[in-house]
């Protein structure tokens, strides 16, 4: 289908959740998922800073 199947991933995954209709769940289909934002999101994790304040250990 000629799209990028690490973004498609990311963008499955990080939506996955707030699915809550059959549409929903449709718009993540490979041919219709929106990676538009694909590159905003890579700059979040690109920018992302552990907080070294904390005390707890982050659960991934």
């Amino acid at each position: 289908m000629g799209i990028n199947s690490h973004a498609y991933l990311c963008h499955v995954l990080s939506h996955a959740g707030s699915c809550r209709t059959d549409a929903d769940w449709d718009a993540l289909l490979p041919g219709r998922a929106d990676l538009s934002d694909m590159g905003r999101y890579y700059a979040m994790l690109q920018n992302a800073k552990a907080d070294p304040n904390r005390t707890t250990p982050y659960i991934v």
